[in-house]
């Protein structure tokens, strides 16, 4: 946080604003992470600001997709869905494959907050096509936390624990904790569902998860049958 603290005032001392839209980007991510959501949005809503001045559309597109985010984390679907849209037509726009894997992720979120199965299911599976192609396993973490969730609203045990066990898995082995907010809501997830079964159904789903290929899991949390 130093860091970027003190870069952000070298650079509006030099009037560097294109760079200073980064550390303020950056920054925000920080405090997102840490859960200071109202100092968060502030600072990316600054970046974009800065972006938008140079026509910059990718950086454009991350502070949008980060302000949606923020937006859906805070309550403020409406608003998340905005910045979230906004985000998906630049990403097309630039081609970046990677903003678009990310967005997809967050308004398959958004539409599982509000209750809506069956666009989640949809957005996850848009957000697939991309994941496959990158391999970018912090992301593949990510989205399958996201169909665990998915899976719990729709009391599908038989999907959520083996998805819930393999993306465990895949967090330790790349070393990717998830941040203290989704962890606990992971936990509570998780651990209601183990009291819920029997041990040895518990178990067996789990065990099931997380001796499946990569592929194989994906294919599966998607219903690629």
């Amino acid at each position: 946080w130093g860091y970027y603290q003190e870069s952000l005032e070298l650079r509006r001392q030099s009037k560097d604003r294109q760079n200073m839209s980064h550390s303020l980007y950056n920054m925000g991510l920080v405090a997102e992470k840490q859960g200071k959501y109202e100092e968060a949005r502030r600072l990316v809503e600054e970046s974009l600001a800065i972006r938008r001045e140079f026509d910059d559309r990718q950086m454009i597109g991350n502070s949008l997709n980060s302000l949606g985010n923020l937006a859906y984390v805070m309550g403020d679907y409406n608003t998340a869905a905005r910045y979230l849209q906004e985000s998906v037509h630049i990403f097309e726009t630039v081609g970046d494959k990677r903003g678009l894997a990310e967005v997809w992720i967050n308004l398959g979120n958004l539409a599982l907050a509000q209750h809506h199965e069956q666009t989640a299911l949809a957005s996850f599976r848009e957000s697939l096509i991309y994941l496959r192609v990158l391999n970018n396993l912090w992301s593949i973490a990510r989205i399958l936390d996201s169909f665990f969730s998915l899976y719990v609203a729709q009391g599908d045990a038989k999907r959520a624990v083996p998805i819930a066990a393999y993306a465990n898995q895949l967090r330790h082995s790349i070393s990717s904790p998830r941040s203290e907010r989704d962890e606990k809501e992971f936990e509570e997830r998780y651990e209601a569902l183990q009291q819920a079964l029997p041990a040895e159904t518990f178990e067996s789903l789990a065990a099931q998860g997380r001796k499946q290929s990569m592929e194989q899991i994906l294919d599966f949390a998607s219903q690629v049958e």
